[in-house]
């Protein structure tokens, strides 16, 4: 591991975060390559849920 190698600087690019309060209507998972999957299994992946009102919500998902 190089973790005693590693430089922390300032982040830049992310002004804000805004947290969605909506409720979960459709979740959809993706390989990293992006194709769609019906039934994850083991591995990793993108899942995506869609909101009551419209807005995404993406993250990476591990499945052991």
């Amino acid at each position: 591991m190089y973790i005693n190698r590693l430089k922390l600087t300032t982040t830049t690019g992310i002004q804000t975060v805004e947290q969605s309060r909506g409720c979960v209507v459709s979740t959809r998972y993706y390989t990293p390559a992006g194709a769609e999957v019906q039934q994850p299994s083991k591995g990793l992946y993108i899942m995506q849920q869609v909101m009551d009102d419209g807005s995404t919500r993406c993250s990476k998902q591990y499945i052991h």
